[in-house]
């Protein structure tokens, strides 16, 4: 995916964070859309998502969650510019989220990541392969109780 030139599309998922209202998450997504469409190589636009799950912090008077459709060029310093926005968009109130999620159904809270996570996200996308955060063990840490169920093997 990428490497052969083709435009890598993401569903871009908004969440809203407190204080945020119908109004504000409009005005973000409009202006996220403005910037996203600045970058070379890149076609972002409003997408309608559905309604918002029963329990879902929209549920509690809370703004609903906005979608994005987003294509990128297949450049890392293209994607890293809008990794970038999406963080300081989140960044500027609490509870923000931003996801991103792929054609393929991987998705990635993009929320607070590093610039070396951001980096190496981004990398992993242009290869096709997944690559966890260096703070992730790739293999599950979990191996099931001790023998006996209490820790120790007798």
């Amino acid at each position: 995916m990428g490497a052969d030139g083709r435009a890598i599309d993401f569903e871009v998922v908004l969440e809203p964070g407190r204080g945020d209202g119908d109004r504000s998450m409009e005005l973000a997504s409009a202006q996220l859309t403005r910037e996203l469409n600045r970058l070379p190589g890149t076609t972002a636009r409003g997408k309608a998502g559905p309604p918002p799950v029963p329990g879902s912090r929209a549920g509690e008077g809370l703004a609903e969650v906005l979608r994005l459709s987003v294509e990128f060029a297949p450049v890392a310093a293209v994607i890293l510019q809008g990794v970038q926005l999406f963080g300081g968009w989140s960044a500027l109130r609490p509870g923000r989220k931003v996801w991103l999620r792929r054609r393929d159904g991987e998705a990635m809270e993009v929320t607070g990541l590093s610039a070396e996570d951001q980096r190496r996200l981004i990398d992993s996308w242009l290869d096709g392969r997944e690559v966890p955060p260096d703070d992730q063990d790739p293999t599950p840490d979990d191996q099931g109780p001790p023998p006996n169920g209490n820790g120790d093997s007798t």
